[in-house]
């Protein structure tokens, strides 16, 4: 990330560095109780760069292969979202959609319902597997713990000592 940010600094290329948006803590605002449950949820995508179009992010690609700078994950302000959608899920324990607890500017919501229109907060993992395994519903399921129940049923969860706080503007 550092020579991507680097680079965009240096504003060697102007297309290259007007379209890295920056990370996407600096553009997602997500409300205290579910920070945990976001940033679980993300991972390390906590850790991506935001670009305005899919080819600049082809561009950062070959820029982190050519100089051995590692890895990261880019996602275009404009992403494809999921058409498929099996509603919302009710039942004990749902808080609500993640997408509702998650603030942005209006040029970045297309890229939140990409990312979180999918994944329902529900208050305890007990819940959220019994909404799992009786409902039809094509969703991940979180916990405010951070615990998560993919919509596959792969179940991640524990805990992180001093887990960091995603970082909004």
């Amino acid at each position: 990330i550092k020579t991507i940010l680097k680079v965009r600094e240096e504003n060697t290329n102007e297309r290259f560095s007007s379209g890295i948006l920056g990370l996407i803590t600096e553009y997602i605002e997500v409300e205290p109780p579910y920070e945990r449950a976001i940033e679980s949820f993300l991972g390390e995508k906590l850790q991506s760069l935001i670009i305005s179009e899919p080819e600049i992010g082809i561009q950062a690609l070959n820029l982190l292969k050519t100089t051995s700078s590692g890895r990261t994950t880019f996602i275009p302000v404009k992403p494809k979202s999921n058409p498929i959608s099996t509603g919302m899920p009710d039942g004990n324990g749902v808080i609500g959609p993640a997408v509702n607890f998650i603030k942005c500017q209006s040029e970045f919501q297309e890229l939140s319902n990409a990312l979180f229109s999918d994944v329902v907060i529900v208050d305890n993992i007990t819940n959220a597997l019994n909404l799992w395994s009786n409902n039809g519903f094509n969703k991940t399921l979180i916990t405010p713990d951070g615990d998560i129940i993919e919509h596959s049923g792969i179940i991640t969860g524990g805990k992180k000592e001093n887990p960091p706080k995603p970082e909004g503007r």
